[in-house]
């Protein structure tokens, strides 16, 4: 089964983010399929009236834990500084829809928590070691954010087992993390998981605004969260490299940036993308050739690359000053697949250098 190639545009400069989404909708129709398994959230649209309700907010230092709201699945866990903070308000609204943290407010002293919320609930669905889990939310705060903003605010979506956390959009690997523009400063955040031994039971989520000491510079005092989903796929060991940008999306002027990224998919023998697999990507040493530059591996002219949560590893690409044509391949660590080769050129004005096509990419 096929996962959807989908490029990721979460932590990357502004030239880089620009680029890859230009490609994003080409790859994405040109090999759009089923997307694994989707699991059933309850609510996860926050559109049921039965669901609707406020709870937290009070006194100062007030809390409760895992309080239902409404009718339930979701329940809302709130606690406030003792003396200092009043906790959030926790409001799941079918009229929006949407479930709202709102209330939260910094304080500068030093080693005090400040206060927190969340939403959550479990599943009737028990994890299954091994599997590949994508859980992902719409947020809106109102206003523009980035990965590193809803990191350094503590905001964020997690997986649950027993009420411990397994994985959190705040903590896990860059590559395993994913913040998408939707319009109207809402995003969609991806959080992706491999179920390991501490994964048993029933699957659990969680929707959470928990800063941390002294962050007001950063404090969200309120966020709202919608459409939550939940998708599981088996992934097998990697079995191939697949070129994701080819032809003449791959040229640039002699010292200036390709206008493309350089993307290699990495699937297993049943097609589907394997997440967080590390891929080394080599120019040409001498001749014409090209800095590379990878998110999660450095800049140079060999440079690692990590795969995100479809399989995708990207790379940045700047031409030398010299024009011409050749490859930069992608291959895994120890040369244990094949591997796949990229032609590129770099094109001058000058009329000195040539410039022509190489005989079509060498």
């Amino acid at each position: 089964m096929r996962f959807p190639t989908v490029v990721s545009i979460s932590r990357l400069p502004a030239a880089a983010f620009r680029a890859r989404a230009s490609l994003a909708l080409v790859l994405l129709a040109a090999s759009m399929a089923a997307s694994g398994s989707p699991i059933p959230v309850g609510n996860g649209d926050f559109s049921n009236p039965a669901n609707a309700g406020t709870v937290g907010g009070g006194a100062l230092g007030g809390s409760g834990s895992n309080v239902v709201i409404g009718q339930g699945p979701w329940t809302g866990t709130f606690a406030g500084a003792i003396g200092l903070l009043a906790p959030p308000t926790l409001t799941i609204d079918p009229a929006q829809p949407a479930a709202t943290i709102s209330g939260l407010l910094g304080i500068n002293v030093a080693g005090v928590v400040n206060n927190q919320g969340w939403f959550a609930q479990s599943l009737g669905t028990n994890y299954v070691q091994g599997r590949f889990y994508v859980l992902s939310a719409e947020v809106f705060t109102g206003s523009a954010l980035d990965l590193s903003l809803l990191a350094d605010a503590d905001v964020g979506i997690a997986m649950t087992a027993g009420g411990n956390v397994l994985a959190a959009s705040t903590s896990a690997a860059p590559s395993l993390v994913e913040l998408s523009p939707l319009g109207s400063n809402r995003y969609q955040l991806r959080l992706g998981y491999t179920a390991d031994a501490a994964a048993t039971g029933a699957i659990g989520l969680r929707l959470f605004n928990q800063p941390q000491g002294l962050l007001t510079a950063n404090l969200l005092p309120s966020i709202s969260f919608g459409d939550v989903e939940l998708d599981g796929r088996d992934v097998g060991a990697a079995a191939n490299i697949e070129v994701g940008t080819t032809g003449n999306l791959l040229q640039a002027q002699v010292g200036q940036p390709f206008g493309e990224p350089i993307i290699a998919i990495v699937r297993d023998a049943e097609g589907d993308g394997v997440p967080g697999f590390q891929v080394t990507f080599t120019a040409p040493a001498a001749g014409a050739s090209a800095t590379l530059t990878s998110p999660t591996g450095g800049s140079g002219l060999v440079v690692t690359a990590v795969t995100d949560l479809y399989g995708i590893a990207v790379v940045y690409a700047v031409a030398n000053q010299q024009a011409g044509c050749y490859r930069v391949t992608a291959e895994a660590s120890g040369g244990a697949l094949d591997q796949a080769v990229f032609h590129l050129r770099n094109f001058s004005d000058d009329p000195g250098q040539d410039s022509v096509y190489c005989n079509g990419f060498q």
